[in-house]
């Protein structure tokens, strides 16, 4: 297969006249052409190479724009079409173990179950206008959020990147070990417990990613873009404070 699999979701214009349809539901990866600059990694990459930064972002009085922590980041990585800069982000080995790329990704986030001590995956269908975009996480919440289960939802597709959150403890650093790392290429996102520090609220980022499929640059590049998306939604709470 040489292009995504997906369903489709129809979306109307900001008019409500005309209908647009988005990819949500994907297979296997759209493949790099031949002259992909990670295509020659990975050519040469025969094992998991990953790597890690811990910035603490500064949310202030954000509130991430009204909405969940991993709706913003998948915002920050969809927020330009055609998005050919953040590829690394969105990128995903096929059946047949070749890279590529998926047109656009989707939050799957963990909801913790307090009386069982437990924890499931969700996931939310990324859309580019930010108020539908938590609307439909809050709709989500609201119809899985107190399921049992690892994935209440049975429809999580292939196109996700994780984000978790542990609100009961900030940190430093932050790592994980996969089995089958060289596989697993997208970013995965943790979150600890805000704190303030001079005059700002931080939050404990760690992102972790394959090295095969970004550089430091790349990553951030990220973080830069996603501190300047919580910058302009505190300017827009000190306004209407």
């Amino acid at each position: 297969m040489h292009r995504a699999a997906c369903l489709l979701q129809v979306l109307p214009d900001a008019d409500g006249t005309q209908e647009r349809k988005l990819p949500v539901l994907c297979g296997n990866p759209v493949p790099f052409g031949e002259n992909h600059i990670r295509k020659r990694v990975f050519s040469v990459v025969d094992r998991p190479i990953l790597f890690s930064i811990i910035p603490s972002v500064n949310i202030g009085r954000s509130g991430f724009g009204g909405c969940f922590p991993g709706i913003a980041l998948s915002f920050c990585l969809g927020k330009e079409k055609p998005c050919v800069r953040r590829q690394e982000f969105r990128m995903a080995l096929d059946d047949d173990g070749s890279p590529g790329y998926y047109d656009l990704v989707h939050p799957c986030y963990t909801v913790f179950h307090k009386d069982t001590e437990t924890f499931s995956c969700l996931w939310t269908a990324y859309t580019p206008d930010y108020e539908s975009f938590c609307a439909a996480w809050e709709n989500d919440m609201a119809v899985y959020g107190n399921l049992p289960g690892l994935s209440p939802q049975s429809d999580t597709p292939k196109n996700t990147f994780p984000v978790s959150t542990l609100p009961w403890s900030g940190f430093e650093g932050f790592n994980l070990n996969l089995q089958n790392g060289y596989d697993y290429l997208p970013p995965i996102f943790t979150m600890g417990r805000f704190y303030e520090e001079n005059g700002k609220v931080l939050l404990p980022l760690a992102v972790q990613v394959h090295h095969a499929v970004c550089d430091g640059f790349h990553l951030c590049r990220f973080i830069r873009e996603l501190q300047e998306l919580l910058d302009v939604w505190g300017e827009q709470a000190e306004q209407n404070a």
